[in-house]
């Protein structure tokens, strides 16, 4: 399982994403702040 850190586009709140595979392109989730459901792919936060 991965863990991976997503940023939502329209509140810019950040929520957890976990995964049991690797293939994230045709995912979607819902952001549990705002209710706006967007792709994982082109929202994840890079962490440094």
């Amino acid at each position: 399982m991965i863990r991976i850190k997503l940023r939502c586009p329209r509140c810019k709140n950040t929520m957890l994403y976990q995964s049991k595979d690797l293939a994230l392109s045709e995912k979607h989730k819902k952001c549990v702040y705002c209710g706006k459901n967007y792709s994982i792919k082109d929202n994840i936060v890079h962490d440094r």
